[in-house]
């Protein structure tokens, strides 16, 4: 009888330590599987992230080259238009124009505001010109403050002539001038917006990748008169 028992004691012990051997096993696989799922979660939770960024990528470099595309065709559309006001007003950069534009500007400041302005029979022709000038690069900052337009490319065009037309726009008051005899209280806005975001680029270091000798628009422009009228600019 005492063999017996100490039999079955044998016996229950060894159930036993198989028992928590079992549960032990059991936990382990338990545990690996909740690490197999949490780590399931987190790489799928990172695959829809990654697909999301893709295409917040792929929806930026869209509406890039759509702005691209619009700017280039609102620039070609006009080219014609800006060659023809050009060539009856001075070179920007020429004392002439700055006489021009503050003999303007004088003889806005001297009418009542909101009255007709007397443009002597000299510079009448010459104002008109300034004025359509000026409503095409208007435009041109519209584009830019609503995001149809790209600045850079704005930039990279004919950056320094419309810096130089801020400048003596700025430095003759001539903007102030007009404004003061104007209906709507936001002319100009978009202009002088257009204006400090092309000298906020120029005050900016240019990439290495992207400095070029002759940074000028025959690299983005599409008709052969664009070069012709950059080489007329260059011998001015």
């Amino acid at each position: 009888m005492v063999v017996a028992a100490l039999n079955t004691h044998g016996a229950l012990g060894v159930v036993a330590a198989t028992g928590r051997t079992v549960s032990w096993l059991a936990a382990i696989v338990a545990s690996a599987a909740a690490c197999v799922a949490a780590w399931m979660a987190r790489k799928s939770a990172q695959l829809v992230a990654d697909e999301h960024q893709v295409e917040r990528a792929d929806r930026k470099q869209r509406a890039h080259d759509e702005r691209v595309a619009l700017t280039l065709e609102y620039w070609r559309t006009t080219y014609d238009r800006r060659v023809e006001l050009r060539s009856e007003l001075p070179y920007e950069h020429t004392t002439a124009f700055l006489v021009l534009v503050a003999r303007l500007a004088d003889a806005y400041y001297a009418a009542p505001p909101r009255s007709v302005v007397k443009i002597g029979r000299k510079y009448k022709h010459t104002d008109l010109a300034l004025r359509d000038y000026l409503s095409l690069f208007e435009t041109i900052g519209d584009g830019v403050v609503e995001g149809a337009f790209d600045i850079q490319v704005i930039n990279r065009l004919d950056g320094p002539r419309i810096r130089a037309l801020g400048s003596t726009l700025a430095a003759t008051s001539y903007l102030a001038a007009r404004q003061a005899h104007a209906v709507n209280p936001e002319m100009f806005r978009s202009l002088c917006a257009l204006f400090d975001g092309l000298e906020l680029l120029a005050s900016r270091p240019e990439p290495a990748k992207e400095t070029q000798s002759h940074p000028d628009a025959t690299i983005l422009w599409p008709r052969s008169g664009g070069s012709r009228a950059l080489r007329r600019r260059s011998r001015r």
